[in-house]
């Protein structure tokens, strides 16, 4: 099974995010989907709109997501990577 990993902040999530995991869940057996923590998407883009949990909420009601993680981090070192066993990083 390959498990295939993308992260996002998923904030207002639209039609332009659903045809992204489409594409990424096409790579693979098993989607996951890494969802950046308020903290992190403030420290780097702009304060959210919604908060972590709705934005989870929101990604992981999407038929093309198998799992979502919360609290991804902002950049991903390799145990992380073997932690969670990531075959591709989208």
């Amino acid at each position: 099974m390959t498990r295939v990993y993308v992260d996002m902040v998923a904030d207002l999530f639209h039609y332009g995010h659903v045809e992204f995991l489409k594409k990424a869940s096409a790579l693979g057996d098993h989607l996951l989907v890494g969802i950046n923590s308020d903290e992190a998407v403030q420290a780097n883009k702009r304060d959210p709109i919604l908060n972590m949990e709705e934005r989870v909420a929101s990604v992981a009601g999407c038929r093309y997501v198998d799992e979502v993680v919360p609290d991804a981090p902002w950049i991903m070192d390799a145990a992380w990577i073997e932690e969670h066993k990531i075959d591709l990083v989208v």
